[in-house]
């Protein structure tokens, strides 16, 4: 489960299931609607094994107004999993008319290039794998 919280009050002003299993879609209360809808937005399981954790995370804020933040996942197996935030209006996306807008995730798809089989070796990596570079 991805849980924001509020500070310094530190109250969980929102949740979210599915980060560590790849769902294309985050949103509160988990993704389940959006998922039935979007054939695209299954469940990354290999034979019925639990997805693995995630070992890392990180969210990055942009200084330009347009650009909507990124929350980045590295998981156990060393696949990354990448974000882009964004606000779903009342009356779209299973939220109610009368309902505030709602914070999602949208998966982004990215392509890495590792040591072998296309995976990145995270065990080379020292310290803080998911260093940002401005």
């Amino acid at each position: 489960t991805l849980e924001l919280y509020a500070l310094p009050s530190c109250e969980r002003i929102w949740s979210a299931d599915g980060l560590s299993e790849g769902l294309n879609i985050l949103a509160p209360g988990g993704a389940g609607e959006d998922a039935a809808m979007d054939a695209d937005a299954a469940v990354e399981t290999v034979d019925d094994y639990p997805a693995p954790e995630i070992v890392e995370l990180r969210l990055d804020a942009f200084p330009r107004a347009h650009e909507r933040p990124m929350l980045t996942a590295l998981r156990g197996d060393g696949s990354v999993l990448v974000y882009r935030a964004y606000v779903c209006p009342p009356g779209s996306g299973n939220v109610d008319f009368d309902a505030k807008p709602q914070l999602r995730f949208c998966r982004v798809p990215i392509e890495l290039e590792g040591g072998g089989g296309g995976m990145v070796d995270t065990n080379a990596l020292s310290g803080s794998r998911l260093t940002r570079f401005e």
